[in-house]
């Protein structure tokens, strides 16, 4: 049997990874919103001023 301090030691990397997963998606999901959204928006230097 494995001792239970390197068990943790071993599932508590991959528990951070697994958590951080749904962080970067959204965040990645809020930078393209905000990206699309500005570009609507007159004074945050929009690529739409032709």
């Amino acid at each position: 049997m494995i001792p239970e301090e390197i068990w943790y030691l071993f599932i508590f990397p991959w528990i951070l990874f697994i958590a951080n997963i749904p962080g970067a998606v959204i965040t990645y999901m809020a930078l393209g919103a905000v990206a699309t959204f500005s570009a609507y928006i007159p004074g945050l230097g929009g690529s739409k001023d032709s």
